[in-house]
């Protein structure tokens, strides 16, 4: 996980020729990915959103829950591993947040990364009941 182009260019060099890149936009939403368990999260969706886990059917839906979405790096990883395979259509992903400000900051981040697209990731508040 790298902040900025700068710290990944000093990290990874010439030796990897391409990488993807999530952006994160900088605000009050939590999450960039650096926390354990985000990494571990994140380590198992790139394993089973680009069907390296199971292979998907042709038709089949993987519907993903990023609860407690924050800033939807979780949500973020899960459409990059898809994209990957070519299995975008594949993956469906919901983000749930307290938070309104996060829930626009999620938003923002999908838009930003080139995922803005409805029927593919939502984010929304829990019901309250």
């Amino acid at each position: 996980l790298f902040h900025t182009d700068e710290d990944c260019d000093k990290v990874v060099g010439e030796d990897i020729i391409s990488y993807d890149k999530i952006m994160l936009e900088g605000g009050s939403a939590f999450g960039t990915g650096d926390h354990p368990t985000a990494k571990l999260c994140g380590e198992w969706l790139l394993d089973v959103c680009s069907s390296k886990g199971r292979a998907l059917a042709e038709g089949e839906v993987l519907n993903v829950m990023d609860y407690g979405a924050g800033s939807g790096i979780l949500a973020l990883i899960a459409l990059l591993a898809a994209k990957r395979v070519d299995k975008l259509t594949q993956v469906k992903v919901e983000g749930v947040e307290v938070d309104p400000v996060a829930i626009e900051a999620a938003r923002r981040n999908c838009a930003m990364n080139g995922y803005n697209v409805p029927d593919k990731v939502e984010f929304y508040a829990p019901m309250v009941g």
